[in-house]
């Protein structure tokens, strides 16, 4: 095994890199990743949070506004000792859900996304005020580019950000500084099993009340490229539901919004197959259908650009991600299509497909992916999971945000942190927030 040894110093890094720590403890084992306009989240299975990359406006909730060259270990005073069960980020800020159902949010506060009630930008992660969702426990949230929604345990569901397009399904254009109650009625008091947000536009994934087999979407906000699914493209500023019969009435299992698209993964009667379908701007892996024009209602995909059954999709701004499973066997592949300026689809080009193609699963050094997924704030991240707690990524890299102390972007899988994150037990090293001088980062 060959190892590569790389050194930085501290020209090199402009003066905004911390300090590295090296600590005697058992690596941590990744369990999600989120991206923001270029900074990342990073949650592992003990509920600790780490951000890297920008930080002019807080995003990294470190306390000041330097740039992370290296994961920065997010206080857990800031959470108030809570352990977080999920994060989000977005353009320029981040949010967090605690096991107790509080959110914390932190970074910048133009036009009121972080929900505490003003706009001011803060650097630590602060708790939102519980009197805002009536002092009720919070079990899901979700983030679009300017918004956030909060979903309580009792299906209630609020909403707070930008609104200039009406996705916070509040019935006008004003943006809203504090979470605000949606209508449930808007959403046919349905049980809310999902939240995906887009760009400037919302869907909700719902059930009938006591019911596991009948599904619908709900959608809201921008829809100039037809990325709400209704056949028209003019915004909505209320929930309103797509047509079932446009997915011929089968159980959708899984929603996602890109930036100005949308897509489904449905159910059939046959174990052995699902269907994928999509909607909304062309330019994002639509050109099988043999044209150029948006697609305003839901279109179902050609199945045969898969090998195996299609178990999970995801999503960036730009791109797309389907993990498949083949028949008889626990064999995953992993397929990717659209965007590839940045080297998002992780094919080692930067050439842009329109049509799903499988990615080496070489890249990973044999780890099993358990998910992948990514940025959907604006520039092409991806990041891929192992069932061993590592992570993968690769894409747009000028904020240093992959954590390779360099601004090229990266169009292969690379192995984030190795020292840090996976479950073998060997010595890791942490990130503080003073100067440094010399290190030599080690990559196998």
């Amino acid at each position: 095994m060959n190892t590569k040894k790389r050194l930085y110093s501290q020209t090199n890094f402009n003066h905004d890199e911390p300090k590295c720590k090296k600590m005697n403890k058992s690596k941590e084992k990744v369990v999600q990743v989120c991206g923001g306009h270029g900074h990342i989240l990073i949650l592992t299975q003990m509920g600790k949070v780490y951000s890297i990359g920008r930080n002019d406006h807080g995003q990294l909730g470190s306390g000041d506004n330097i740039n992370k060259l290296f994961p920065f270990l997010i206080n857990s005073i800031y959470f108030n000792n809570e352990k977080i069960v999920q994060v989000c980020c977005a353009c320029n800020y981040s949010m967090a859900l605690s096991q107790n159902g509080h959110v914390y949010s932190w970074g910048y506060g133009f036009n009121g996304r972080l929900g505490h009630g003003d706009e001011s930008n803060k650097n630590v992660a602060h708790k939102i005020n519980d009197n805002f969702f009536n002092k009720e426990s919070i079990k899901l949230i979700s983030m679009g580019l300017f918004f956030s929604f909060a979903l309580t345990k009792t299906n209630k569901l609020y909403a707070w950000g930008e609104n200039c397009d009406g996705q916070l399904s509040l019935g006008n254009d004003i943006d809203q500084f504090k979470p605000m109650l949606v209508d449930s009625n808007t959403y046919n008091n349905e049980c809310i099993i999902k939240i995906a947000c887009g760009h400037h536009h919302t869907l909700l994934l719902t059930k009938k009340q006591n019911s596991n087999s009948l599904t619908n979407i709900y959608a809201c906000g921008s829809n100039y490229s037809g990325q709400l699914g209704m056949g028209i493209t003019h915004d909505i500023n209320l929930f309103q539901p797509i047509d079932s019969n446009y997915f011929e009435k089968q159980k959708i299992k899984d929603i996602k919004s890109g930036g100005h698209f949308s897509f489904a993964l449905v159910e059939t009667n046959n174990s052995n197959e699902t269907k994928i379908y999509s909607w909304g701007h062309v330019g994002i892996g639509r050109m099988e259908l043999g044209d150029s024009n948006n697609k305003n209602r839901p279109f179902q995909m050609d199945s045969s650009l898969f090998s195996g059954k299609v178990i999970q999709i995801s999503n960036g701004s730009l791109h797309l991600f389907a993990i498949t499973k083949q028949q008889g066997s626990n064999e995953k592949k992993v397929f990717t299509w659209g965007g590839n300026e940045n080297g998002q689809l992780g094919l080692g080009h930067f050439n842009n497909h329109f049509k799903p193609i499988e990615i080496n699963m070489n890249c990973f050094k044999k780890e099993q992916i358990i998910s992948i997924d990514g940025n959907n704030s604006s520039w092409g991240n991806s990041f891929a999971v192992t069932k061993t707690g590592k992570l993968f990524v690769c894409g747009h890299n000028r904020h240093r945000e992959l954590g390779f102390g360099h601004r090229k972007n990266i169009n292969v899988p690379q192995l984030f942190c190795p020292d840090l994150f996976g479950n073998e037990n060997k010595n890791s090293k942490i990130y503080n927030n003073q100067s440094f001088e010399d290190i030599v980062i080690e990559y196998d």
